[in-house]
């Protein structure tokens, strides 16, 4: 299995000397889903269907390797229980820096999911690990909600000359360009989940993330489009230290704390890789009208 989504021949320094077929990934996530009698499996499947599920009542398990991600290679999991699928992810990580992070992402998704009222992020339900190779590599992994119909989306270009666009990649190859007025949208709904997580209190933001690592996905249906995003893998204070949760902050130090939120977000929109993989691009100005637009939204 490839360890990352990017291009080891162009970027050799991200090879390193772990070996995981497929079939060391389908047998991990399988022990996982199986352990303690489906314990992680039925008290998901419980909650999904708002009524008790005995593992007696599942007929089918489908595991799907959906993609190979900059941190973690998700699986789809299809469970059909009284004739109706449910759908769920397992994210697995297999390299260095992604179980560096899927601990902290599994534990800020659950803080975030309880001090918010409003949810923009993935539920998550359970979490383990899975020793492969006689027990000489570990597999963290953690159960969590599927978003249905939702994809990635990178900068692309058909030719050298023209300016980079977005576009939606579609599990058919069906991929779809959008429209300035879509792409305008998208960027504002990024830039509105972002601000709607940042803490005025305790300056407390996401960060780490990334459009070349997927960690935003869209929905497209008719006119209508719906964002999400996929991780968290750090949410930290843009000051060390402060005691924000002692005394409230002064005025000014709110206001200046948000222009310099305000600042990143209008930059770090606009940053991508072509593909998902290849170099780094920078999106033109609508990116900026629809930065303005998520953020002003929240306020």
């Amino acid at each position: 299995m490839p360890l990352s989504k990017k291009d080891v021949h162009r970027y050799p320094e991200e090879e390193n000397n772990l070996s995981i077929s497929h079939g060391d990934y389908f047998s991990a996530v399988r022990s996982f889903l199986t352990q303690n009698r489906f314990e992680v499996l039925t008290s998901t499947l419980t909650q999904h269907f708002n009524q008790d599920i005995r593992t007696d009542e599942i007929k089918e398990i489908r595991i799907v390797l959906e993609k190979h991600g900059e941190f973690y290679h998700p699986a789809r999991i299809e469970v059909v229980v009284y004739g109706k699928v449910a759908s769920f992810v397992v994210n697995v990580a297999v390299s260095d820096v992604g179980n560096e992070y899927i601990l902290k992402d599994f534990k800020l998704m659950q803080r975030l999911n309880t001090e918010f009222p409003q949810s923009f992020i993935p539920k998550v339900y359970g979490k383990g690990e899975v020793p492969v190779k006689d027990g000489d590599i570990v597999l963290r992994m953690f159960l969590g909600e599927w978003f249905e119909g939702f994809n990635e989306f990178h900068m692309t270009r058909n030719n050298k000359d023209e300016e980079p666009k977005l576009i939606v990649w579609y599990p058919d190859d069906d991929n779809v360009f959008l429209s300035e007025d879509q792409a305008k949208e998208l960027y504002s709904q990024v830039a509105m989940i972002l601000t709607y997580y940042y803490n005025i209190e305790t300056f407390e933001q996401i960060s780490l993330w990334h459009h070349a690592a997927g960690d935003f996905v869209v929905k497209l249906d008719d006119e209508k489009m719906e964002t999400r995003l996929v991780t968290i893998r750090k949410y930290i204070s843009m000051f060390d230290g402060n005691d924000a949760e002692e005394q409230a902050p002064e005025a000014s130090v709110v206001l200046n704390a948000l222009l310099v939120f305000f600042l990143n977000l209008s930059i770090r929109t606009r940053l991508d890789r072509l593909d998902g993989i290849g170099d780094m691009v920078w999106s033109d100005n609508i990116a900026i009208d629809g930065t303005l637009n998520g953020f002003f939204k929240v306020w």
